[in-house]
């Protein structure tokens, strides 16, 4: 099955610490409203998928005197999932913009290793990208010349932002809210 952005999103807030619903979508609000917005009630239809996948499991709070609340938390088949995600290359250029950087964000917050790895290896889907798109034949119009630099360009310009990226995975991750360990995360 496709898997969307929001769905690994919820995964990795989920493994930070168990929520409620509500704490979860703030969370995610806040910390990715940039790059990933859900509604809330299509937030809860993917937790109602992901619980029913097995990736996700949910326990009743009746704690005080409101009514009981779900809290969610990533079970292992969950978090196996999610490090098979994170720890994959995106294969579209189109896809750097939401899901890689969804990954590096996880990465630092959860204190992940393998970010090195992880941009090492998408600058190679990135340069056999660049490598597929060729060069333009002579005989093809200005148009399509100006569109060729253009895609060339652009990944030109993602390989150099990569570049980046590696020193934002090396360093310290100075806040490390989730104070995990990596064999935390895998279990």
């Amino acid at each position: 099955m496709t898997r969307i952005h929001f769905e690994y999103a919820i995964l990795g807030a989920l493994i930070e610490r168990p929520m409620h619903g509500y704490d979860l979508y703030k969370s995610l609000s806040v910390d990715l409203g940039r790059l990933v917005y859900v509604g809330m009630s299509n937030m809860y239809a993917i937790l109602k998928q992901l619980e029913s996948e097995g990736h996700v499991a949910s326990n009743p709070d009746t704690g005080g005197n409101r009514p009981p609340k779900k809290i969610f938390s990533v079970t292992d088949k969950g978090r196996r999932l999610f490090m098979d995600w994170i720890s994959t290359p995106v294969e579209s250029i189109r896809d750097m913009r939401v899901d890689f950087l969804t990954k590096l964000y996880f990465l630092k917050k959860l204190d992940i290793p393998g970010g090195r790895e992880l941009v090492t290896r998408q600058k190679g889907v990135c340069h056999r990208i660049l490598e597929s798109i060729g060069s333009p034949e002579t005989r093809e119009s200005e148009f399509a010349g100006l569109l060729f630099d253009f895609r060339r360009s652009q990944i030109e310009s993602i390989l150099s932002w990569l570049d980046r990226c590696l020193g934002f995975v090396e360093a310290g991750t100075g806040e490390n809210r989730a104070r995990r360990t990596h064999e935390d995360v895998q279990t």
